[in-house]
């Protein structure tokens, strides 16, 4: 599995030999929509769960966890052990990626203003629609 890292987006890629992509599971934060979207390009097409799904952001403190989970949640998938996974940073999903050590957020997943806008929308979005 390869992570690339992005200020806006993450992306983690499950390939098979020589590189060949399986699935692809991307998180971007988007304000207007209220929080982290998740898209899934597998195997399942249009019947994967996962895709299009919008997260509530955690804290700025907890948001490396949280993707960090989610990406492991797509590893287990996948059966992949810890060790299969390679992190880099890009300035975009199309650029070319540097290799890093350990997956670490930056960008706009760091910006406490943002994140406190996307949990703001989150609820005015989401929230009001549920029973509670």
């Amino acid at each position: 599995m390869e992570v690339i890292i992005t200020p806006d987006e993450v992306g983690a890629y499950v390939l098979a030999s020589r590189e060949r992509e399986i699935a692809l599971r991307t998180w971007k934060l988007d304000v207007e929509e209220g929080g982290i979207i998740r898209h899934c390009r597998c195997e399942k097409g249009e019947e994967c769960k996962e895709t299009g799904v919008i997260l509530l952001p955690f804290d700025p403190p907890y948001i490396e966890k949280q993707l960090l989970d989610e990406i492991t949640a797509f590893r287990q998938e996948y059966g992949l052990p810890v060790k299969k996974i390679s992190y880099y940073q890009a300035f975009s999903l199309s650029s070319i990626p540097n290799p890093i050590s350990r997956f670490t957020l930056a960008g706009s997943w760091k910006d406490g203003k943002l994140i406190d806008s996307a949990q703001s929308n989150f609820y005015i979005l989401y929230r009001s629609k549920r029973k509670v």
